[in-house]
Formats: structure tokens, sequence, C-alpha cells
């Protein structure tokens, strides 16, 4: 992954480094001059420089379990954030000695903070690469590229703070330091809850896309509530008052937009068109069900839960060998967030469709897509050993086919009438 440069590079005040290992010179009267800004300037090359991508020998590296893996980045992650704050306040007091005329020590103060925190940023990328190394293999590209980014984050914020040090004025007050410091804690935060499994990026992918399909449900709703048009305004005297109201607006150079109120009854269904809606609506509904439902079903800690709730209420003694919870279903999860987006871009079309002048056609097309889609998932769900044996996919399963017929059989009807 190509790193994303931060201020460093981008700013084009004359001083900054240029992310490849030069730093050009000024005249400006900067806070911090001679030997302390060469420390600064040589922190800024040595941090441009890292390199998010390590080769290690897979050989010589030690297996880790998920805890020690987890805790590799912790530890690290943690030394930078509290480095980078020492960092903030020694230089910050090093400002203000050089601001009271105290500037023979500034380099020999400021060097052990600069250098620590640099070193710490090293640690931090090898550790990340590492664990890497160790699953490759074995986790998904969402789950790698997730750690790169996360560190790629870290790395940036930082930068930016010795940024903001490095082209510190003389005489100007220091009021973003703080909030610098703040981000790059936050982005070291963001490293340590890293996703570090297949399943849990899984779910997170499909969580946003129910996120879009949260808002389809929502604008279809809008839609909804619109007060139908009358029944005798046909599609003609439709299309003639939207040209008589394109007339009006090319006469009058000043108005920009139709009155929202126009708007609004040029979105409104005729009553026959909003016969439609409900079984939609219960179609779109449905399927947001199936995938809130299916994230217990892919979560581990949830898998365990259930694996442990089903024995106990068996009366069964634990048994590592009675299931084995595979962790390494990428490809199979990866085809759960694909149909998780698809689901997405066909509930949206649907609701756009819905709009008038409607297709009728065109409306049963997007509705059968949704349909095929929930289906398929409820397919892929049912080919996982370890989904099929749990008793509340037998329950997701019976309810989301039962809403899916119901609203399909739905929207049939509601078009015949119509």
């Amino acid at each position: 992954m190509t790193r994303k440069k931060g201020g460093a590079q981008s700013n084009k005040n004359a001083g900054a480094s240029n992310g490849k290992g030069k730093v050009t010179k000024s005249a400006t009267a900067y806070a911090f001059t001679g030997p302390a800004r060469e420390v600064l300037a040589n922190s800024l090359r040595q941090i441009g420089s890292i390199n998010l991508t390590i080769e290690l020998p897979k050989e010589a590296l030690a297996p880790m379990n998920a805890t020690e893996l987890r805790q590799s980045l912790v530890s690290t992650a943690h030394s930078v954030a509290h480095a980078t704050t020492k960092f903030q306040v020694a230089w910050k007091n090093i400002a203000e000695d050089i601001a009271g005329g105290q500037t023979s020590s500034a380099a020999e103060d400021g060097r052990p903070f600069a250098e620590g925190l640099e070193q710490d940023l090293k640690n931090l990328v090898v550790a990340a690469n590492v664990v890497i190394a160790l699953n490759e293999n074995k986790w998904g590209q969402r789950v790698l590229q997730g750690v790169r980014e996360a560190v790629a984050g870290v790395l940036n914020a930082v930068e930016a703070l010795f940024v903001h040090f490095y082209e510190w004025k003389k005489g100007q007050v220091d009021a973003e330091s703080a909030q610098l410091t703040a981000k790059v804690w936050e982005k070291c935060v963001a490293v340590e809850k890293v996703p570090l499994d297949n399943n849990t990026v899984a779910c997170n992918a499909i969580r946003n896309w129910m996120g879009a399909i949260k808002d389809a449900m929502s604008e279809l709703g809008e839609l909804a509530a619109k007060k139908p048009k009358a029944k005798e305004e046909g599609e003609e005297e439709q299309t003639k008052k939207k040209e008589e109201k394109k007339d009006e607006d090319e006469d009058d150079e000043d108005e920009d937009e139709w009155d929202e109120d126009d708007d609004d009854d040029d979105e409104a269904l005729s009553e026959e068109e909003a016969k439609v809606v409900p079984g939609c609506q219960l179609l779109i509904k449905s399927l947001f069900g199936l995938l809130n439902g299916s994230l217990p079903l892919l979560d581990l800690d949830e898998r365990r839960k259930d694996k442990q709730r089903e024995l106990e209420k068996q009366a069964q003694p634990q048994d590592d060998d009675d299931e084995k919870i595979e962790e390494d279903e990428h490809e199979w999860l990866e085809e759960l967030v694909e149909k998780a987006r698809a689901l997405s871009e066909f509930a949206d079309e649907l609701v756009i469709s819905l709009y008038p002048p409607q297709d009728p056609a065109v409306v049963r097309q997007h509705a059968d897509k949704l349909g095929h889609v929930g289906r398929a998932i409820i397919g892929r769900l049912d080919a996982n050993p370890a989904v099929l044996r749990r008793e509340r996919f037998g329950r997701l399963r019976g309810l989301v086919e039962t809403m899916l017929d119901k609203a399909l059989a739905d929207v049939t009807a509601a078009q015949a009438q119509a």
C-alpha cells in the first residue's frame, strides 16, 4: 500500500520536508533555528522514509495467538501515543525558552524526544508487518488493508505534528500542537482496535451496506407519506403541468429552483402508483432484517457463545473437536459482503423506480432482483455447516423467506389492481 504523505509533503511553505529526504531553506523567521531546526528536519526525513511494507523472513517469525497479535499492536501504538505527548510538551517548552532568550541547549534538550518518537514509530511499523506476515495467507485483503491503513494514519498524524513545530513562526501563539497530539492518540487507538479477523471485518462491511439500505427505507417512507395526487390527474396532465412550470421558470431568470411545494407535488404518487409501496417496503425491510440477523451468525464471539449455550442446553461437556470455528472463511465471507452491497444497490434502484411516472415492469424487475439476492444470501449461509447447525439460523431463514414471499406477492397483487 502506498502511504499518503502528510503535511510535510504537501505544504507549500519553504522549509518543509518534501517527503524525499530533502528540506528546503527559507528566510522566514521561524521559532526554531540552527541545530534545533535541523533536529526537526532530520526527523521529518526519517518519518517520511518509513516504509509500511517490510519484507520479513517468515521462518524467523515466532507464531503468535490472537491475544499476542493484538497485544503487539496495542503496546507499540501505546508507546507512540505517550512518546508523542512527551515530544509535544518538550518542544513547546523549548519554544517558550527560546522566546525568552534561552537558545543554547534547544537541540540537545529536544533531540531525545524527537528521536525516541521516531523509534517508536518504526517499532509500530515492524509490529504491524510481523502481524501481517504471520497471517497474510489466512486473512483476506480487507483485514490486511485495514492494518496498513491504521498504521499509515498514525504516521501521517505524527508527521503533521512535526511539521507544525518545524514551521512554527517566531512569536506565534501555539494553538494547534495539543490538537495534533490528540489526533495522534486517536489514530493510535484505531490501531489498537483494528479488526484482526475476517469475520469482524466482514461484519463491519455488511453494517456499512445496511446503513445505505436503511437510507433507502427512510426515503421510501417519505415517498409513501406524501399525499397521493387526485385520481383523475393522469400522466398526461402531470406532464403538461411540468412543461408549464418549466416555461414559467424560463421567463423568470431570477428564479433558480422550483418551489418546494411544487417539487413535492411532482414526487407524490398517484393512488394507483401508491398501491405497490407497502409490498416494496416489506421487501426491503425483510432483507435489512436478513442482514441484521446474519451478523450474529458471522461474528466469532457470538458463534462461541451459541455453541456454549447449545452444549449447556444438551448437558454436554465442552468438546474442542465438537465444532471447529473456521477463521479463514474469507472467500465465503467476501461473497456475503458482495451480496450485501448488491442488496444496497438494488434497494436504491427500487426506490428510484417508484417515483412517478412509474414503469410497472421496471419496478417488478428491481423487486425480483432484490428477492433473488436475498435468497442467494440465505443459500450461502445454508452452505456453511457451522451456520446451518445453529438454531437461530433456522428461525431467521423461516421468517425472512415468509416475508419475502409475502412482499413479492403483495407487489404482484398491487400491480394487478393498477
